[in-house]
């Protein structure tokens, strides 16, 4: 839900934070890798934790429960950084949205 159909929200996040960000596949650790400017990196990685804390929040008040959490990124150039960004595998696709709308948005 982070990534949004066909990565619609992540495309829009890697623009607008001029980033790389490898997105989990299903059924693996829910971990975004990204690679940019560190600036650009801190920005991107604030915007999916912000997306991953707002989906589970309502899913957690939805279902009345606690939330847990629970391929190799481009070689960064010089300047660049990659970090990883741990969500809860249940929010991954909710960051994204419906066609990527939520990722456009952010």
């Amino acid at each position: 839900e982070i990534v949004g159909r066909q990565g619609c929200k992540i495309k829009a996040l890697r623009a607008k934070t001029n980033t790389y960000i490898k997105t989990p596949v299903r059924g693996e650790e829910p971990v975004f890798l990204i690679t940019g400017r560190k600036e650009d990196v801190a920005l991107a990685r604030r915007e999916i934790i912000s997306a991953a804390e707002h989906f589970s929040m309502l899913r957690a008040s939805r279902n009345k429960l606690g939330v847990s959490f629970s391929g190799s990124p481009p070689t960064p150039l010089p300047g660049q950084t990659t970090i990883q960004v741990r969500v809860p595998y249940r929010v991954v696709g909710l960051v994204v949205g419906p066609k990527g709308s939520t990722i456009k948005r952010i």
